[in-house]
């Protein structure tokens, strides 16, 4: 009966409460939820497991959510992403591929279908093709790729009767097309790739066809479009002569070779400016400033010998325009004999019966032979004129049409001249020195021009030998040649030479422009370009010398061994601010070096060719050290491109190896990312002719080689951490290769003048008619 009881109070109240199964209660403890206190709120929901989490006065679970980003939309609204007010219901779609409206869907305009990272609501005109978008080329498949109807590959531009997609080349011009004829007219009118191929050859290398309007495709400096040079040709080819190229008086001087007064032949830059007349007969800007007084005339017809010795000490003998055959004697008479009309129109003549001119009876510098040509004469020494124990003067002369056995031009033999302003063109020796021969002496020549001289032996243009001591400076050695020294050979002599062009000449078995054995060779300003050797150093050839050499470049230079410089156990040496370009050779296209420790600093190699070692290649245990220089664009058939050493162990400090083939280096370890070495890109200020020897190596403003030389050695011109290369550090601000007197501007950066006014730097150090105050 109790248990029947117990069940029936059970099920009464169950039925009081069907919903509460939480565990707590309003008044009571109905299901053991632990609330003793009775604070159950709601007994019917059994979520409720502390008073609706809190026994406030509402339960939680009824509030509504906050609207977090405050676009008046919260989740219980729809609102998709309640950190972003632009995305809600009811939002503008954005072309940005998210839902912003919140209705669950993407457009078709918003998809990238084709996964071409563009989307028709961006301009996508074909989502299924991702050949086709904004940036897509055109090409030739019959859609439109670029999205942009107005571009059609299929269009004919030109009216040629061919596209693009024909094959033709240039659809903006109807002369280009395939199958049509080529012609000389700078266009690729076949559509083969080729320019006015089978029009021509450039034989010079200058760019231009003949056919295309090149007056001289042997010259690569005469082509259209460049400027006109003072040199009596029509350099740009445009038919005509300025009006300053012109001789018009006959004297052999145009007004851009100084003639002040071109319808007076009398007055011109090699003629003698008399006292009294009023005439700047000189053309050195001022009449009668330094003029001369004449003790004695002679005239055409007159001999000039006897005049000559019965002449007082000091008196000056002066000879009118014309041609005067036979030799002259000075005999130790301290007379300045002055041709007045200069070398163009005064002529001595030798008629082959020995030496024209001697001086061999101790005459000193007041004795003078000025203002002639000097020409036909034969001899054993000093065809034009043979200086023998004597130290005369001679200056304003051209020596042209000699021949001698030795110094086919001018021998000084144990004698100490002043040559200055000296022409030394077509002579010959048989043996050594066609132009000029120096043995014995110590000599001065400033202001020279040696030219088209050829010797059997040594020394085309100049040979110095036998303790010589020599000074020359502004001097120009071209287009000589001989078996060893084609320009220049010094054999067991001291030489000092400045600002000196050694362009064009010729060896036979060493040294094309330069030659030097057991001497002291001192090189500054200076340009090895164009020489040519058989045998080795085609630029220069030094053995067992020593060698201080700044400022200088070799270019275009070519040998089997050396192109540019072959260098044999040279003790000194010294290179500083050099520039190797463009040279080629079998073994070492820059230079090969055979033994020895030079000593080789901002130097810039590019350009240069060889089967092995195309910049430098060492052998005979050689062991250069280079700092602070650049390899670059070197090339070889194997092995280093830029050093390949046979035999040798070079060091290298702060220096850039960049685009060498087919590697850097060969024979030794890799220095780059030691001591400073670096594989970087120069940035040279213009790099874009396809000959490298026309590149302009001075370094651009962004080039990362500005002022990342060795801090430990000496710094650029204004102080600063020396650059790398050619250019930089002291012997920056040296070079002056056209050799107008004007240095070269060295900063990084194109030259401003106004950034430098009274530094007098050179804007165009190729061409000596353009410096401060003419044309720059």
């Amino acid at each position: 009966m109790r248990l029947l009881v117990a069940l029936l109070a059970m099920l009464l109240a169950l039925s009081a409460c069907p919903g509460e199964t939480d565990g707590f209660h309003t008044g009571d403890d109905d299901a053991g939820d632990d609330d003793s206190s009775g604070g159950d709120d709601d007994d019917s929901d059994d979520d409720d497991d502390s008073a609706d989490d809190d026994d406030d006065s509402a339960d939680d679970d009824t509030t509504p959510p906050p609207d977090a980003d405050g676009d008046g939309f919260t989740t219980a609204d729809g609102d998709c992403d309640d950190g972003d007010p632009t995305v809600h219901p009811g939002a503008e779609e954005l072309c940005d591929g998210l839902d912003t409206n919140c209705d669950g869907t993407l457009s078709a305009a918003e998809l990238d279908a084709d996964g071409d990272g563009w989307r028709g609501c961006g301009g996508d005109c074909d989502d299924t093709s991702p050949l086709s978008h904004p940036d897509a080329a055109e090409i030739c498949d019959g859609e439109d790729n670029d999205c942009d109807p107005a571009s059609d590959e299929f269009a004919d531009g030109d009216g040629d009767g061919l596209s693009v997609c024909d094959g033709d080349c240039d659809d903006e011009d109807a002369s280009s097309y395939p199958g049509n004829q080529e012609v000389c007219d700078l266009a690729d009118n076949d559509c083969d790739g080729t320019v006015d191929e089978g029009q021509g050859e450039d034989l010079d290398g200058d760019g231009w066809l003949t056919c295309q309007g090149d007056c001289d495709d042997e010259d690569d400096a005469v082509h259209p479009g460049t400027s006109e040079a003072c040199d009596g040709a029509d350099t740009d080819c445009d038919g005509v002569l300025p009006a300053d190229e012109v001789d018009a008086d006959g004297d052999g001087y145009r007004v851009c070779d100084g003639d002040c007064d071109d319808a007076d032949d009398a007055v011109n830059p090699g003629a003698a400016d008399l006292c009294g007349d009023g005439v700047d007969g000189d053309c050195d800007g001022a009449a009668d400033a330094d003029c001369v007084d004449c003790d004695h005339w002679i005239s055409p017809g007159d001999p000039i010998q006897p005049i000559l010795l019965a002449a007082d000490q000091g008196d000056v003998v002066c000879v009118e325009p014309g041609e005067y055959a036979g030799t002259l004697d000075f005999d130790g008479r301290a007379v300045h004999l002055l041709g007045v009309g200069g070398p163009n129109l005064t002529v001595l003549d030798g008629e082959g019966a020995g030496p024209v001119v001697r001086f061999d009876s101790h005459e000193g510098v007041t004795t003078m032979l000025e203002g002639f040509t000097v020409r036909g004469g034969q001899a054993v020494a000093g065809g034009g004129i043979l200086i023998t124990g004597a130290s005369p003067s001679v200056r304003g002369c051209r020596l042209e049409g000699n021949s001698a056995a030795d110094g086919g031009g001018l021998a000084v033999i144990d004698g100490t001249p002043l040559l200055s302003r000296v022409e030394v063109v077509g002579n010959q020796a048989s043996g050594n020195g066609g132009g000029i021969h120096l043995t014995l002496t110590m000599t001065s020549l400033t202001d020279v021009r040696v030219a088209d001289n050829q010797a059997g032996a040594r020394g085309g243009g100049i040979h110095l030998n036998a303790g010589t001591v020599a000074w020359i400076q502004q001097a120009r050695l071209e287009d000589n040649s001989a078996a060893t020294g084609g320009g220049l050979a010094l054999d067991d002599g001291w030489l000092q030479a400045l600002d000196v062009t050694a362009r064009a000449n010729v060896g036979q078995s060493a040294g094309g422009g330069l030659w030097v054995e057991d001497s002291d060779l001192r090189l500054d300003n200076a340009l090895l370009g164009d020489n040519q050797v058989l045998g080795a150093g085609g630029g220069l050839w030094a053995s067992g010398s020593s060698l201080s050499i700044s400022s200088t470049a070799f270019t275009g230079n070519s040998a089997s061994d050396g192109g540019g410089l072959q260098l044999v156990d040279g003790d000194p040496v010294e290179l500083s601010a050099v520039v190797f370009a463009g040279n080629e050779a079998l073994l070492g296209g820059g230079a090969d070096l055979r033994g020895g420790a030079p000593h080789i600093g901002h130097a810039t190699f590019v350009g240069n060719l060889a089967t092995t070692g195309g910049a430098v290649l060492l052998r005979d245990g050689a062991s250069p050290s280079l700092s602070n220089s650049v390899l670059a664009a070197n090339g070889a058939a194997a092995g280093g491109g830029a050093i390949h050493a046979i035999d040798g162990d070079p060091t290298l400090r702060h220096c850039v190896a960049w685009a060498n083939s087919p590697a850097h280096f060969g024979g030794f370890s890799d220095p780059i990312g030691q001591d400073g070495n670096l594989s970087v890109d120069p940035v040279w200020l213009d790099s874009s002719h396809v000959d490298p020897r026309y590149w302009d190596l001075h370094l651009a403003a962004t080039s990362p080689l500005e002022d990342a030389g060795d801090p430990g050695t000496f710094a650029d011109p204004d102080g600063t951490l020396p650059d790398v290369g050619a250019y930089g550090g002291p012997d920056g601000d040296g070079w002056d290769l056209d050799l107008d007197g004007f240095p070269a501007w060295w900063q990084p950066g194109p030259y401003n003048p106004l950034t430098h006014p009274f530094q007098l730097l050179d804007c165009d150090d190729g061409d000596p008619l353009i410096y401060p105050g003419s044309g720059c």
